[in-house]
């Protein structure tokens, strides 16, 4: 199962035993962090409109805008993959 997180506010994905359903392509954000999903101005070569994932870390005043760029599943709405970024920095 894929992990994700960013500094800011954690652990991003739930970190569960993935289920026989599981397509490994997406990730399930967590709900218990207050995690938006928000579509931007911009599509993917299928038409499916991109989206950006907004946090609210704790102790900050203002949101916290992850810059990958997402895309939903189409058969699962409540699953997003990363297909980009929308800056150019990628720390590993």
């Amino acid at each position: 199962m894929n992990r994700k997180g960013a500094t800011e506010i954690g652990a991003i994905s739930l970190i569960e035993l993935p289920q026989p359903s599981n397509d490994w392509h997406y990730l399930r954000p967590r709900t218990d962090l207050g995690l938006e999903i928000t579509e931007i101005d911009a599509s993917d070569s299928k038409g499916s409109r991109s989206c950006r994932l907004i946090g609210h870390p704790l102790g900050w005043s203002s949101p916290f805008f992850v810059q990958d760029v997402l895309a939903r599943n189409p058969d699962c709405p409540d699953q997003i993959r990363i297909v980009g970024r929308s800056d150019d920095l990628i720390v590993l």
